[in-house]
């Protein structure tokens, strides 16, 4: 669990040398959050070329935060699937990458908030197998099971 908040961490922290995050996030701070989105996309799209599952992760996640304060949950959705899509493994892969199963818990979230039960049930389902497997080891394994858990049970 640690290695996977030091590797969001870290990607988070290169993320921000963008010029675009760097726009975006002046923007957010200074309320023009409709403004941030723009920005946001450019790097979203800069990132879709990185081979870099955590910043991929990061940069459609900031993208999903600031289209749900913008109230564009149909476009959220769209980046969460979009996330999904890049970063889960194939179906004969028995695990998946810590940004895979966290942005599972983000495409969650937007089920949840939504109040989309049949997602969060299907999410939680691809989740289920991925968090118990290697290369997760035993602690992380919990973790990343501890924090499904409240999801799962919804659907």
């Amino acid at each position: 669990r640690e290695l996977a908040a030091s590797m969001l961490r870290k990607a988070a922290s290169e993320l921000r040398m963008l010029p675009e995050v760097a726009e975006a996030t002046a923007l957010w701070r200074s309320g023009a959050l409709s403004a941030a989105v723009r920005p946001l996309q450019r790097a979203a799209q800069v990132m879709e070329t990185v081979p870099m599952p955590m910043l991929t992760l990061c940069a459609n996640g900031a993208l999903a935060q600031a289209l749900r304060a913008q109230g564009q949950l149909v476009q959220e959705q769209e980046i969460w699937n979009r996330t999904l899509a890049k970063l889960m493994p194939p179906a004969t892969v028995p695990y998946a990458s810590d940004a895979a199963l966290l942005a599972l818990n983000g495409a969650i979230s937007h089920a949840l908030h939504i109040g989309d039960a049949a997602r969060v049930s299907e999410l939680g389902g691809r989740a289920r197998p991925l968090c118990s497997s290697p290369p997760l080891g035993e602690v992380s394994c919990m973790a990343a099971q501890r924090a499904l858990a409240m999801h799962s049970s919804c659907g």
